[in-house]
């Protein structure tokens, strides 16, 4: 194809999980793909020149209604001038396993989950989602990612899973701090699972957290992000003080009424 972008527009009746496959070839130029739903960049991906890599999967969450999905390409910098040829598109959808972004779980504290529609958390540093048949996950193929959250938000606790084929240490910062540090069990075969439960009660002004991801055998790159979450309590920073507000008023009401009482009775 010639051109710049390729898009698709379809319907949904309700949020679904889209996972799309695709390849491209350029025989005159690298070429860098960007790929938009509904205006939100799900991911990218380098393609170099005259040479067919692997096809392509990422995924994201549709939304009710009219959705459109948006391949821009770029070759150089600029738009692609010569032909580009993408092979092999091909969209599946499938229902959402978790369809909660927020969950109640105590006393004015929420978890928020981040592969979910309408999320209320970001991610940089992992990939699109992806689907194992049984939950979704991102690939972290750099040194780590990074979760943030609202501001107003006043974080309690993160959690996140990594599955790896080696060995792991899993590092928690918030800025500068170290917060955690978990590794895994060094085993000769089979899959590590690392779960930190990385605790952000003397961290309340905190509005993301960095987390390296050190693979033991090769480096980087090497594992796999299941169940990221944040338990937050979800009010302003100066709810408190709403809180002590409206205390005080009720306790002038009060003291209103008696005084009325009194007077009631003199009379």
């Amino acid at each position: 194809m010639t051109g710049s972008s390729s898009s698709i527009a379809f319907p949904s009746d309700q949020a679904k999980y889209l996972l799309l496959r695709f390849q491209l070839f350029s025989p005159a130029t690298d070429v860098r793909s960007e790929v938009y739903l509904n205006g939100t960049l799900l991911g990218e991906t380098r393609f170099p020149r005259n040479h067919y890599a692997g096809v392509t999967e990422m995924g994201g969450f549709t939304r009710q209604g009219q959705n459109v999905l948006t391949i821009d390409y770029h070759c150089g910098g600029q738009t692609c001038r010569t032909p580009v040829l993408q092979y092999w598109t091909s969209l599946e959808f499938r229902l959402p396993v978790n369809t909660h972004a927020r969950e109640q779980v105590g006393l004015a504290a929420e978890r928020w989950q981040l592969n979910v529609p309408d999320t209320p958390l970001n991610i940089i540093g992992a990939s699109p989602m992806l689907f194992d048949g049984a939950n979704y996950f991102r690939q972290v193929k750099g040194e780590g990612f990074r979760l943030s959250w609202a501001e107003h938000a006043r974080p309690l606790n993160v959690t996140f899973q990594i599955e790896a084929a080696e060995p792991v240490r899993v590092i928690s910062r918030v800025g500068e701090q170290t917060v955690s540090v978990v590794s895994s069990e060094a085993r000769e075969e089979g899959r590590q699972t690392v779960s930190p439960a990385v605790s952000l009660l003397t961290h309340g002004e905190a509005q993301a957290l960095n987390v390296e991801i050190q693979c033991l055998q090769s480096g980087i790159g090497c594992a796999a992000l299941y169940f990221p979450s944040v338990t937050v309590l979800p009010e302003p920073v100066n709810a408190p003080f709403h809180a002590w507000a409206a205390v005080l008023v009720a306790a002038l009401l009060i003291l209103v009424l008696k005084f009325l009482l009194n007077l009631r009775r003199i009379w």
